[in-house]
C-alpha cells in the first residue's frame, strides 16, 4: 500500500459546525508548508467556532474550540518533529 503525501482533514458529521480532525498521520514527510497549512486551518476553524483536533502518527488531540486548545495545537505544530 502506497502512503499518501497529502494533508487530510476528517469531518465527523454533516452539520455546519461539525468537528474536524487534521490528520498528519501516515505521511512519509511533513513539510513546513503542510505544518503552516495545518496551523492556518486550526486558527480559522476555531475562529469560526468549529471544533478542530489533530492526529499524528504518535499523538491525537480530540476536537475542541477553546483558546487553550488552540494554543496547545499550535505549540505542538511549532515543535513538531517528523522523525518517527
Amino acid at each position: 500500500m502506497q502512503k499518501s503525501d497529502e494533508l487530510k482533514a476528517k469531518n465527523f458529521s454533516g452539520g455546519h459546525n461539525s468537528p474536524v480532525v487534521i490528520d498528519l498521520s501516515g505521511l512519509d514527510f511533513v513539510s513546513e508548508s503542510e505544518i503552516s497549512a495545518a496551523a492556518y486551518d486550526i486558527i480559522d476553524l476555531i475562529k469560526n467556532n468549529i471544533p478542530v483536533g489533530l492526529k499524528t502518527d504518535n499523538d491525537y488531540f480530540p476536537p475542541g474550540i477553546s483558546h487553550g486548545h488552540k494554543l496547545n495545537l499550535l505549540r505542538y505544530l511549532a515543535l513538531y518533529d517528523d522523525n518517527k
